[in-house]
């Protein structure tokens, strides 16, 4: 058997952190509760990285100074003279800290984050006071001839500092900076995510992000590192490197490792292509498994390169999508309806479900619930799948990941004879929710029923303080028809669909 060969390893030694960014991908914070490799197991996949030819390592979080053997770990790199960078927003970065971390010989790059151009503007996406000690960090590390790479997250408004940033930084000179836009928002709940929609960067704003990007690349050579979003040049140009390679971009032989221990390719938590425990073994067999990945990883990227004859974008936030997205309709046989009786006993699935008129017996207006005997499974099977007294007026499926084969939720589609089109209605679980397969899932939908039952329309009605599925609608094409008394009346034509 062949091993893919890695050479750099990304490992996230937790999701713990003493700041709560509003942006964060990884809803940072003191609440998370995921289990995380012990002392020993990370030094084991250390020591089998060095072992199998590894060459650089990526220390980073969360915040990683939030373990109590961070120092342990990275005195135990130091021995196997490793070299590698390590990432920290620098809140908790004394003295003491910065100088044992700055003693370590094989301590190639400090990594680290600014969020506005001065104290006041770095607190209000942050949360925290620690412009100061990023800035102390940067100055502290330069003195030590340190390369330092800051990382410049920059909300809507604070796009105007772009170059005061820039010459903020300049002066140190082992500084590389990189600037971001703060395109999407991460793992957060309906309710931070619309009170932090102000902080996002439209995308029809990327062109002039990246114009004013590549100007200070120009007058300051080698200082600034490429941004996030690119131009369709860019991302050709950036394809084409391994394009013909048969490990495609897995060439470069990267891995990332979660916390957990999880093995991915990926920096996004939303990916959900996992191979394995590291602690286990690094070592990832060159399969069936891997190369599909790979397929999948092709398919994205050049549906991503398509996308970016449109406009700049982000280029691996669009490519994790589209492989996110990787989901397909599905109409369960008899014998797998548990799934469908399981998920509407959910209560954090069904909450949306609360307090509604639902004429039904096992329905609990109190969590949303349906609770559904055989009987009733029966009956519903034989009006919903098998259509035996209206073919054609309905139409059931679960949303599977093509990936692992999991199903995701449901869709559906039945006639209203009175409009003359045809209601719909799509279930995600609570657990998969806000990873973009919704999205897909209703295109797919949509697709059945304007190319498969020649449908007129399809309508939706639901309450307007669901913004995340009046979003989700209008994304795919849905007008509003109406709005009033607190409820949202959504439409797509036959020739809207067609023509989006």
């Amino acid at each position: 058997m062949n091993y893919l060969p890695i050479k750099t390893l990304y490992i996230e030694l937790t999701h713990s952190c003493n700041q709560h960014c509003n942006h964060c991908y990884l809803d940072g914070g003191l609440h998370h509760d995921i289990t995380e490799m012990t002392t020993d197991q990370i030094k084991e996949i250390i020591k089998e990285f060095k072992d199998q030819g590894g060459r650089y390592l990526i220390i980073t979080g969360g915040e990683p100074i939030m373990r109590n053997d961070i120092f342990e770990i990275l005195y135990y790199i130091e021995e196997l003279e490793i070299p590698f960078s390590f990432a920290s927003n620098s809140l908790g970065m004394n003295e003491s800290r910065l100088r044992k971390l700055s003693s370590y010989k094989n301590l190639d790059t400090y990594f680290t984050s600014l969020l506005g151009v001065n104290a006041t503007e770095h607190q209000a996406i942050a949360g925290k006071d620690s412009f100061d000690k990023v800035m102390h960090a940067i100055e502290y590390m330069d003195r030590k001839g340190i390369t330092t790479y800051v990382q410049i997250t920059l909300a809507k408004d604070y796009q105007k500092e772009i170059e005061n940033i820039a010459n903020l930084l300049l002066p140190f000179q082992h500084c590389m900076m990189k600037f971001t836009p703060i395109g999407t928002l991460g793992i957060k709940s309906d309710k931070e995510k619309s009170e932090n929609e102000k902080l996002l960067v439209p995308r029809d704003s990327f062109a002039e992000f990246h114009k004013r990007i590549t100007l200070l690349q120009e007058q300051y050579p080698n200082r600034i590192d490429n941004p996030n979003i690119q131009n369709y040049q860019q991302i050709k140009e950036i394809i084409a490197d391994y394009e013909n390679e048969e490990l495609y971009t897995l060439n470069y032989g990267f891995l990332a490792i979660r916390p957990n221990g999880d093995m991915s390719f990926s920096c996004d938590m939303g990916n959900p292509y996992v191979f394995g425990k590291a602690y286990e073994s690094i070592q990832i067999p060159i399969d069936q498994k891997l190369k599909d990945y790979i397929e999948v990883l092709r398919k994205a990227e050049k549906n991503t390169l398509e996308d970016a004859k449109k406009g700049i974008l982000e280029i691996d936030v669009s490519v994790d999508q589209y492989i996110i997205n990787d989901v397909y309709l599905h109409i369960p046989k008899y014998e797998e309806l548990d799934y469908r009786k399981n998920l509407m006993l959910q209560p954090d699935t069904m909450e949306y479900n609360k307090g509604c008129n639902i004429n039904h017996e096992g329905y609990d207006s109190v969590t949303g619930c349906i609770q559904f005997l055989d009987e009733d499974m029966s009956n519903w099977y034989q009006t919903w799948i098998n259509q035996t007294s209206h073919p054609s007026n309905y139409y059931y499926a679960y949303i599977v990941r093509k990936y692992d084969e999991v199903f995701l939720g449901e869709v559906n589609l039945h006639k209203n004879q009175k409009k003359d089109w045809y209601e719909m209605g799509v279930v995600i679980e609570a657990k998969y929710r806000g990873l973009g397969y919704s999205k897909e899932a209703l295109r797919q939908l949509l697709e059945v029923a304007f190319e498969k039952l020649n449908a007129r329309a399809v309508h939706n009605c639901f309450e307007e303080t669901r913004v995340a599925a009046l979003r989700l609608h209008e994304a795919v094409g849905f007008k509003r028809v109406t709005q009033e008394n607190g409820m949202v009346d959504l439409l797509i034509t036959r020739e809207q669909f067609f023509l989006s």
